[in-house]
């Protein structure tokens, strides 16, 4: 698909659209942008830098180099007809790189999750973020 993401009205950033639309439950994109929001000021105060150039880090971090992606191959034996579909690893060019980045986003939004404490969502989006740009976190390990 051919489906460009708009940029979110405050930061003018595709990366935050993709992470507002990533974190909607129940159909509520409002809520989901005001959680995205408090954590990028949570951040912004935790570290008194710009929340955007975190991040972009945090994402270069976690895209990754390869994705595996189906392709058909005929089979050489004769007595099964059909095709069979195998996985490929393919280098993230121009063409993969949203998808990757989908990627690299939705193992943040759900390594977020995952942290067990009493904290809010927000608190454990923006520490697990702090966490990735320092290399560890549970984003990392995937």
């Amino acid at each position: 698909t051919n489906y460009k993401y708009q940029p979110d009205p405050i930061y003018k950033n595709r990366i935050i659209s993709l992470l507002i639309n990533k974190n909607i439950k129940n159909g509520k994109k409002s809520l989901s942008y005001k959680i995205i929001c408090r954590t990028l000021n949570l951040i912004k105060s935790k570290t008194q830098s710009d929340p955007l150039i975190i991040i972009r880090k945090a994402l270069k971090k976690l895209t990754p180099l390869l994705i595996l992606r189906p392709k058909k191959s005929t089979n050489v034996n004769k007595k099964t007809k059909g095709k069979n579909m195998r996985k490929v690893s393919v280098t993230v060019a121009t063409s993969f790189r949203l998808l990757a980045r989908r990627l690299a986003i939705h193992w943040l939004v759900s390594a977020a999750k995952e942290r067990s404490s009493d904290r809010t969502f927000i608190e454990k989006l923006s520490s697990e973020l702090l966490e990735v740009v320092m290399d560890k976190g549970n984003a990392i390990r995937k």
